[in-house]
């Protein structure tokens, strides 16, 4: 189970960095799917627990694809903030009219 775990995580890391959450709904129902029945026909006693795993390691995956898309979509606008030096980075008192 712990290279089927390891593997759920890549598969959710995937889903996190290049999909939505829809695909990632998708694959929990057919990780969780395959994993119960594949327990039924070998008879295994911990069919709750490998499917409690295996939501649990695409769940995991998921949040380390987002936090790494997050991550490179920071890197990436700090990169195209440095290239415009002419920009302020806050906007100044006089830029703006004020309002009464």
């Amino acid at each position: 189970m712990l290279w089927v775990a390891a593997g759920l995580i890549m598969f959710g890391a995937a889903c996190g960095a290049a999909f939505r959450v829809l695909f990632l709904i998708a694959l929990l129902l057919v990780a969780t799917t395959v994993v119960v029945v594949s327990d039924i026909a070998q008879g295994s006693p911990n069919v709750f627990i490998d499917a409690v795993i295996a939501i649990v390691a695409l769940q995991v995956g998921y949040s380390l694809g987002i936090g790494g898309r997050a991550l490179v979509y920071a890197r990436r606008r700090r990169q195209e903030s440095a290239m415009k030096p002419g920009q302020a980075r806050y906007p100044i008192v006089g830029s703006h009219r004020e309002r009464h």
